[in-house]
Parts: structure tokens; C-alpha cells; sequence
């Protein structure tokens, strides 16, 4: 029964902080990034010729925002584990733990 509980809290953190806060944060910062960098690069560079062939994500950003929103997932998951799922999954009646939530 402990394991169940401990088992809930831990899907509810990885899926409320971890899954959505995570992917959320990493395509709304896509987005806005890529928007403030075209438009940085348009100002910067207006009336010459600097900036033709400039590519604003490379590879390697792409890696930072992936390794970001991992990064997200693991410390919501860790954050989830020991005070509230722990704690929760030690209480006698599972009925109780849902109460403490």
C-alpha cells in the first residue's frame, strides 16, 4: 500500500511540474527566443548585408532546451519525492495520506 501511495505522489509530481511545466516552458521559450532573435538580428543588421546566411537555433541550442526540460522533469520529480510523497506513503490509512495532500 505505501508503494501505491509513494507511487501517486511521484506520477502527480512527474506529470504536473515535470511533463507539463517542463514541455511547456521549453516551447514557449522556443518560440519567444526565436522571435526575439529574428528580430534582433533584423535590427542589427538592417541595410547590410551581415546577416544573410545567419541561423538563429544550431544544433547545440537544441540541446540546451532538451537537456532543460529534463533537467525540469528530474528536480520536480525529486522535489516530489521526499517531503510530500514520503511523508504521505507513512501515515497508517491511505485515506489519511489523500487528506494530508
Amino acid at each position: 500500500m505505501r508503494r501505491e501511495i509513494l507511487g501517486m505522489f511521484l506520477y502527480e509530481a512527474m506529470i504536473l511540474g515535470g511533463v507539463i511545466g517542463s514541455v511547456v516552458g521549453g516551447v514557449l521559450s522556443t518560440a519567444f527566443g526565436y522571435l526575439i532573435s529574428v528580430a534582433a538580428i533584423e535590427v542589427a543588421t538592417a541595410g547590410t548585408t551581415f546577416g544573410e546566411n545567419f541561423t538563429v537555433f544550431d544544433q547545440s541550442a537544441v540541446g540546451f532546451i532538451v537537456f532543460g526540460m529534463a533537467f525540469g522533469i528530474g528536480t520536480s520529480i525529486a522535489a516530489g519525492f521526499y517531503p510530500p510523497a514520503w511523508r504521505a506513503s507513512h501515515l497508517a490509512p491511505p485515506v489519511d495520506a489523500m487528506r494530508q495532500k
